[in-house]
């Protein structure tokens, strides 16, 4: 299950929003609930119960993690939820606003996950990544 494309919509006054039609589908055969987190604050990460399990398995598997490994769990488990597509593809992002989300969100497609984004943040992470997009494609070349 392969994520991809940019998608804009806004929240509704109840911190609703609708998932692309494109992303339900993709994530259909699980049905139309996602895990929800940050790795970094900026943004949110979207992600299918497979996926999740996979990343949830990864983190937990020690007994007794680093302290690296715990700040991640801090951060990736202290911000989760798990949230369900209503009757019209809506979710809740009950917590938008803490990741600057105030009306516009964008939706990302990358991979197995889906990222979420405040449009001005989303613009500014752009234009950055544009910006050195000849330093990432030398990494390709590796």
């Amino acid at each position: 299950m392969i994520f991809f494309g940019q998608y804009r919509y806004n929240l509704d006054d109840k911190k609703r929003v609708i998932v692309p039609a494109k992303f339900r589908e993709v994530a259909g055969a699980e049905g139309l609930g996602f895990y929800i987190t940050t790795l970094d604050g900026e943004h949110l990460r979207m992600y299918t119960a497979s996926v999740w399990e996979k990343v949830t398995s990864e983190l937990t598997e020690k007994a007794f993690p680093d302290p690296t490994t715990l700040h991640l769990q801090t951060l990736i488990f202290g911000n989760a939820n798990f949230v369900e597509c209503d009757k019209t593809g809506r979710i809740s992002l009950r917590n938008a606003t803490e990741f600057g989300i105030e009306r516009e969100v964008v939706f990302l497609g990358v991979s197995n996950h889906i990222q979420i984004w405040s449009a001005e943040k989303y613009e500014n992470m752009m234009s950055n990544l544009m910006k050195n997009s000849g330093d990432l494609t030398k990494h390709l070349q590796r």
